[in-house]
């Protein structure tokens, strides 16, 4: 435990740091209409940084952007699978918006592997 001694390492705190920012950034995404979806990415990107002993952090802010982009944002849903829509446009946007949760989650599977 790096508090015993009186001396906090510096990546302990700047995991912790990345983990609050990133669960603060998730929550804040749900509430926003339409840039809430783009606040996920880097949401994401900071649950990436987050590994190491406080990677629990980057799990829930993960989670909770898997659950915005899921059940909270069912617009992006029903403009993705429109006919009219353009193929590259929305549904690349909604497979994109994924793709980066998913690469943060593998990122911290990998880290909580190696280390």
């Amino acid at each position: 435990m790096p508090e015993a001694n009186g001396k906090i390492s510096s990546e302990s705190s700047r995991d912790k740091v990345m983990g609050i920012l990133a669960i603060i950034v998730a929550g804040i995404a749900i509430f926003i209409p339409v840039v809430g979806v783009y606040l996920t990415i880097l949401s994401g990107i900071l649950a990436a940084l987050a590994y190491g002993q406080r990677a629990f952090l980057g799990y829930i802010a993960i989670g909770i952007n898997f659950i915005s982009l899921f059940f909270l944002s069912p617009l992006l849903w029903v403009a993705a699978s429109a006919e009219t829509a353009s193929e590259n446009s929305i549904a690349g946007l909604v497979w994109f918006l994924l793709g980066t949760q998913v690469i943060a989650l593998l990122f911290l599977l990998w880290k909580k592997k190696k280390g």
